[in-house]
């Protein structure tokens, strides 16, 4: 990808990396933590979905190895230096038994390892349950076309396949904002919300919030529980399915649940079906709505 185009459409951060791959990894394990946070999981820092996927089936080696990697590891990135010497020390145990416990915690994804030398690497802790993920553009004198955004978007999460696992789901998720609990024609919030799925089912959403489209929205302005559309967005030469949600429940990430959940019903419940649910009609709001269409005139 060539510079200039990165510098406009490529995604900024602020987290302290050496590498894209360092930066990943902190930005996975950042935004998992804020995620968890914002639910009502009990934190320690493990929350409860390891007792419910891992506590049974890794033996006592490898789990009190878990813990020690948990304690080293650095709060807000999920990151430690600790070598297999210092570890074996620790333990009283032969450094071989250290490498086969590490083997154990990166086979279950718990852990990714990543060698610097013969004696000195940096531990990961991988998240165990679904996250959410807010991806950001650069800020440019001029705003990215929504389609490139989206474009650059899913280019980026594929060269991330080996962390998040393959795109599964490409969605455009539309919502109308509220004003006393009423939707308002005229405000919406809409996102791009990429679903990755790793090979143990856990997800990750990634969303980026469109620019510049407030003035596109539906022909119904309730929507009792979810609807289809179908987005002016493409992926892979196909229309990306767009979904209305209700305004009852505020598309935003610090309430992430209700979207981590519809994520996981569309790709891995089986009785999901999408012609269970309403169509409605994707464009532009002055064709929809007459008020609108009579402010957008006196505007002009």
């Amino acid at each position: 990808m060539k510079k200039d185009v990165k510098k406009r459409f490529g995604l900024s951060s602020s987290i302290p990396a050496t590498t894209e791959e360092d930066r990943m990894l902190k930005e996975y394990h950042q935004n998992w933590r804020q995620t968890n946070s914002s639910l009502p999981a009990p934190f320690l820092p493990l929350f409860v979905s390891f007792r419910e996927k891992h506590l049974k089936t890794i033996d006592g080696g490898p789990l009190k190895l878990y813990l020690y990697f948990a304690y080293a590891a650095d709060n807000s990135y999920g990151h430690s230096w600790h070598g297999v010497e210092k570890i074996a020390d620790f333990f009283g145990v032969q450094t071989r038994t250290v490498d086969k416990w590490i083997k154990v915690l990166v086979d279950n994804n718990l852990i990714y390892r990543e060698q610097h030398g013969k004696k000195s690497s940096t531990t990961y802790l991988i998240p165990y349950s679904d996250t959410l993920i807010r991806q950001r553009l650069q800020k440019t004198a001029e705003e990215p076309d929504n389609q490139k955004s989206l474009d650059i978007l899913i280019d980026k999460i594929k060269k991330s396949e080996s962390l998040y696992g393959p795109i599964a789901e490409v969605l455009h998720l539309f919502q109308w904002n509220t004003q006393k609990s009423e939707p308002v024609v005229s405000d919406n919030i809409q996102w791009f919300f990429i679903v990755t799925r790793r090979e143990d089912d856990v997800l990750t959403c990634h969303y980026l919030p469109l620019k510049n489209a407030n003035h596109h929205g539906l022909n119904e302005a309730e929507i009792e529980d979810v609807a289809n559309f179908i987005s002016p967005y493409h992926h892979a030469n196909y229309s990306v399915r767009g979904i209305a949600l209700t305004h009852s429940i505020k598309l935003t990430d610090s309430n992430p649940g209700p979207y981590l959940g519809l994520a996981r019903s569309i790709l891995l419940d089986e009785t999901w079906n999408w012609a269970d649910y309403p169509s409605v009609q994707y464009g532009p709001v002055s064709s929809f709505f007459k008020e609108e269409k009579k402010k957008v005139d006196q505007k002009e």
